[in-house]
Order: structure tokens, then C-alpha cells, then sequence
């Protein structure tokens, strides 16, 4: 089932594909080729297979680079027979050989990737896929927010999405700092978006705690910025409120109370809010046209279980009657 951390990436890439080619060369691998445009990511094999990637750049026009990405949360045994399919297919059709670009974050599933056995045929033939690993841990996360680029800070969060602890708590203090430096708001609030989401709750709650502490971070107008873009998210609440509460009660107090009302407030509530986003991102992604009723039926939800549901169906449904469907 597709996680909030696996769509809200996949969402961010498929926004703002630059990005991608910010974090490889902030990795040490080449960047992607000049005029590479998002492209509808099934790769249709023969009717009525198709392979759908999570996503699919390719040159404008019938001919040309391509390259595929893959957010890889957990091994599948499916995915290799796929990327095969949809490697092969792509170099047929755009008659030039590209690249399948292959995220993680967990140490187990880069090793398999790297280690997948090759496709062998009955008599010997054999055909081996070597993807582009692009591992992203906490050691990467120094790397990627030193490169002075606050698009860097947002997988830098996700390297360390489902930890705990005073290192990813620091990755992700780091992180909000970087974000702060966007140059305009739509970035901002983009990145915004896309770090609250891919968060587990445990540091989703750390980050409200740590937003909430008047001292953590100067009061500089792009710093206000952020928060009111955080607010804006609706997955992080009261900010603006919990600092001008702590600058009068004072640190100490201020702290405590903040941390209390996010708790209280906040914790199911932010869950189920980010889920929801996560399932309209999917819809968008999937070029769903999403209207006001369906949009209040998704935002008005406040169980996460009905919401994962309806994000796994998101993925393959043809129609949004197939995603709600009871």
C-alpha cells in the first residue's frame, strides 16, 4: 500500500522535476539531460498490459533520453520483471537507451536492487538491469543540506521519515531552517508541503514541539514566511499562536503549553489531514479532475484507515467512482 512518505515524494518529483536533478549532482552523479518534460508514467508494454512507474521524464517529441524514477519503500518481487519491461519498451520506442533511477532510504533494499539476479530463459539467454541507486540516509542528509539549496532540505527529511531520536530530530530542525531560504513562496510552500506529509508522526510531533519554542529559530521575515506556510498546510496548527504565548509566559512555560495543545489537537487530527492530502496529490498525479464535493468527502474524513484505502485504490482506479466506491 502506497505510504504518505512514497506519495508525497512522488508527488514533489513529478511537480518540480529540478529538483531531481539538484539532489543527483548534490550526490556526485550526473544531472539530468537538458529539456527533459514529466510525461504520463504508463509505459505500455502490449494492450492491455502497462507498467506504471512513479515517474517518467522524457525528451519532447517522439524520439529521445527518457529516464524513469522509482520511490522504493519495501522489496517487491514484481518490480524487476516491470522495470525490464518498461526499460526495454522505452529504448525501443524513443530509439535511445535512458536511465531508471531507483530512491531508498533503507540500507536492505538498496542491496537488493544492486544484487537483482539476471532474467534467464530456458536455454541460457539472459538479460541483466542495473538501476541507478540513489541511496539517501542520514550521512547523505549532511551532504544535501551543506549544498545551500532548501529543495535539498526536503530529501534530506525523507532520509530519515520513519526514525526517531535526537539525530533525525536534528536532520529535520536543520531542514525546516533550509526550507526558510526558498526563494519564493510557491517553492516554499511546495517543499512545505511535501516534508509535513512524508514525516511518520513521531517526528511530525517533534517538529510542531519544536515550532512551537520562540527560541528555536530567529524571527527573520522569511522564517515568518515558513511558518505561515506551515499553517497554511493545515497539517501543523496554532504555530503562530504557541511562539506569541512562549514570548510572553516565557520559554519554559511556553514550551509546556505548546506541546500540550499540539498533542491534544493536533495528533489525529494532523494524521488524518496529511493522509488527505496525500490522497489528493495522488488523484492529481493521476490527472483525476477532483470537484468540490469529492474534495470536502476527502478533507472531511478523519479516519486514516478509510483514507489508505482509498490512496491504495488511487494508484490503479480508472475512475474516481472506483476509488470511493463503500
Amino acid at each position: 500500500m502506497p505510504s504518505p512518505a512514497h506519495e508525497s515524494l512522488v508527488a514533489l518529483l513529478t511537480q518540480r522535476p529540478e529538483v531531481l536533478d539538484a539532489l543527483l549532482r548534490a550526490l556526485g552523479h550526473p544531472g539530468l539531460a537538458p529539456g527533459l518534460v514529466v510525461a504520463d508514467s504508463a509505459v505500455r508494454v502490449a494492450n492491455p498490459l502497462e507498467v506504471r512507474p512513479d515517474l517518467v521524464l522524457l525528451t519532447p517529441g517522439d524520439r529521445g533520453r527518457w529516464v524513469i524514477v522509482e520511490v522504493q519503500l519495501s522489496k517487491d518481487g514484481d518490480k524487476p520483471r516491470r522495470w525490464l519491461a518498461a526499460v526495454g519498451t522505452l529504448a525501443d520506442s524513443r530509439g535511445a537507451m535512458g536511465d531508471l533511477i531507483v530512491l531508498t532510504h533503507d540500507a536492505s533494499i538498496a542491496r537488493w536492487i544492486e544484487a537483482l539476479p539476471p532474467q534467464v530463459g530456458p536455454h541460457g539467454t539472459a538479460v541483466t538491469l542495473r538501476p541507478v541507486v540513489v541511496r539517501l540516509t542520514s550521512a547523505t542528509a549532511a551532504t544535501l543540506l551543506a549544498a545551500g539549496r532548501p529543495e535539498l532540505a526536503v530529501f534530506a527529511a525523507w532520509a530519515v521519515h520513519d526514525q526517531r531520536g535526537a539525530k533525525a530530530r536534528g536532520v529535520v530542525r536543520d531542514a525546516v531552517k533550509a526550507l526558510a531560504g526558498a526563494p519564493d513562496a510557491a517553492l516554499r510552500g511546495s517543499l512545505v508541503r511535501a516534508m509535513v506529509s512524508m514525516l511518520d508522526e513521531p517526528l511530525v510531533d517533534e517538529l510542531r514541539e519544536l515550532l512551537m519554542d520562540p527560541n528555536a529559530f530567529p524571527e527573520t521575515p522569511a522564517y515568518k514566511a515558513l511558518i505561515r506556510d506551515l499553517e497554511a498546510s493545515g497539517m501543523i496548527k496554532g504555530i503562530a499562536e504557541g511562539r506569541a504565548q512562549g514570548h510572553a509566559q516565557g520559554r519554559a512555560e511556553g514550551r509546556a503549553e505548546g506541546r500540550a495543545e499540539g498533542r491534544a489537537e493536533g495528533r489525529a487530527e494532523g494524521r488524518a489531514e496529511g493522509h488527505a492530502e496525500a490522497l489528493l496529490t495522488v488523484l492529481a498525479t493521476r490527472g483525476f479532475t477532483v470537484d468540490d464535493a469529492t474534495r470536502d468527502r476527502v478533507t472531511a474524513c478523519t479516519d486514516p484507515a478509510t483514507l489508505d484505502r482509498w490512496i491504495a485504490r488511487a494508484v490503479t482506479a480508472a475512475t474516481l467512482d472506483h476509488v470511493f466506491a463503500d
